[in-house]
Order: C-alpha cells, then structure tokens, then sequence
C-alpha cells in the first residue's frame, strides 16, 4: 500500500512538473489535452502531442500552446493497465464552420482551428 501511494504521489508531482513546461501559451491559444476512463477522469497519462515540427510530451492534464500552428494534431496517451490511445484532429479553416442557414455546416465552437479541450478515452486491453 506504502509502495503503490509514493508511487501515485511520485507521479503526481512528476505530472505537475511536466504541466508546468506544457503550460506555456495565454487562454485564447491553449489546449488542454485530458484522458478519461469509463467516464472518468483518468490523470497521470503520458501523451505526446505533435503538429507539424512541434512536440509536447506532457502528463495530462496538461496545456499546450498552439500558436501559428496550422497542420494535423496527432495525441498519442498511454498509460499503465489501459491500451494506448490515438487521436487525429485534422483543424478547419476559421471562416469555413460558420453555421450559415441551408448549408449543413456547424457553427464554429472552437473559435480558431483548434478545439479548447481534448479528452482521450482510455480503454482495458
């Protein structure tokens, strides 16, 4: 039991550590990346998050900054016990999504080319 709770609180201040280098951008530019488990938040997943020449490894929670960003974001999350988790987010252009009457399209709720938060389900092998 010793041995299980220092290694949660071991990895949570590794977590706050790497937080702190992630969380680097204002409000208006930061994304915040999550994992969740059957519903559940699920802290202390190790993520790499990449667009174009730009990398975060980061422990969610956690925030990057996408300034200038333009391509693809690819999050990659792991975590011990649970199968490794892949999300592709290819960004829309501002103007496109902009709800206009007839045409189909949704209203932009992103308010840029990147959503505001991420969550990555986690599931068991």
């Amino acid at each position: 039991m010793k041995t299980t709770c220092l290694r949660l609180l071991l990895l949570a201040v590794a977590a706050q550590t790497l937080v702190g280098c992630a969380t680097n951008g204002t409000a208006d530019n930061g994304l915040s990346i999550d994992t969740a488990a059957r519903g559940q938040s699920l802290a202390g997943s190790a993520c790499t998050a990449m667009i174009d020449d730009m990398r975060w490894d980061i422990v969610t929670p956690a925030t990057i900054a996408v300034d200038g960003a333009r391509g693809e974001l690819r999050v990659v999350c792991n975590h011990p016990g649970f199968r490794t988790s892949e999300l592709i987010f290819r960004p829309f252009s501002v103007g496109v999504a902009t709800g206009s009457a007839g045409t189909g399209l949704p209203s932009n709720n992103f308010g840029g080319r990147y959503p505001k938060r991420l969550t990555l389900d986690m599931n068991p092998p």
